[in-house]
């Protein structure tokens, strides 16, 4: 019994220098968060669902992104070129957006072939079918209740790609396909009717102008090679200027 006793006590030892007490009360002047290694406070439910409500969202928006992407290259592949922001009239005004001249590469040749081609966007007729807008142009992130309003836009302007009245040439982008923006979603403020020739004014001064959209995370992008990117909000703007640029000559690092 004696020897029993004195192997309990060994025990006992050598557990309380391997698994000290915390101490407690006043003493202890860190709480469990401050102290090193410990990990963040895990979300509430509330939290964690509103996150994961927004991934989703911005899934799916990524999603229109890519196919509205594939489109324009598909139209690229038939026409050697991006297609040009509108179609004009011989007078130069601007009548229906690049978005209704991608309808036959996003499944909607029916819909395409209700538009008369040689009227304005707003032209009694057309203005009937700003209603029948593709859900692939709805930005799942908008709040906007309007079912003819788009987020999905060009960055046009004479420093970006697409300015004037022609179609954009893969080669002229000599920065590179993979370096240079082609379509965006922007914010709310921004949105545009979808059958509009109306898309973002690039400004080389104000660069993210119209850029903070509904995602936390940053703002959505398609680049000329058909990826689709999550720019983040603290982008550095020399680094941003490089992307809308498509001949600046600009390296861009990973």
């Amino acid at each position: 019994m004696r020897l029993l006793s004195i192997c309990t006590v060994l025990l006992l030892v050598v557990a309380a220098q391997k698994y000290p007490l915390a101490a407690e009360g006043p003493s202890d002047q860190r709480s469990s968060e401050e102290r090193v290694g410990s990990s963040p406070a895990p979300l509430n439910p509330l939290e964690a669902l509103l996150k994961a409500r927004e991934a989703a969202r911005r899934t799916q928006s990524m999603n229109n992104l890519k196919q509205l992407a594939v489109a324009m290259h598909n139209y690229a592949a038939m026409r050697n070129e991006f297609p040009a922001p509108a179609n004009y009239d011989k007078q130069g005004k601007p009548l229906l957006s690049w978005r209704v001249h991608l309808l036959p590469f996003l499944e909607g040749e029916a819909l395409y072939k209700k538009f008369k081609l040689d009227e304005p966007w707003d032209s009694p007729h057309n203005k009937k079918l700003i209603a029948e807008m593709p859900a692939v142009f709805k930005s799942p992130g908008s709040k906007l209740k309007d079912p003819g309003l788009t987020n999905y836009v060009l960055p046009v302007g004479k420093d970006v790609a697409f300015h004037g009245e022609k179609g954009v040439k893969p080669a002229s982008i000599t920065d590179g396909l993979s370096n240079t923006l082609m379509i965006l979603e922007v914010a709310d403020s921004h949105a545009v009717v979808w059958t509009k020739p109306e898309d973002l004014n690039y400004d080389p001064n104000k660069p993210l102008a119209g850029l903070d959209g509904p995602f936390s995370t940053g703002f959505l992008a398609a680049m000329f090679d058909g990826s689709v990117r999550v720019i983040q909000r603290n982008i550095d703007e020399k680094v941003l200027r490089a992307l809308f640029t498509p001949t600046g000559g600009e390296h861009i690092g990973e």
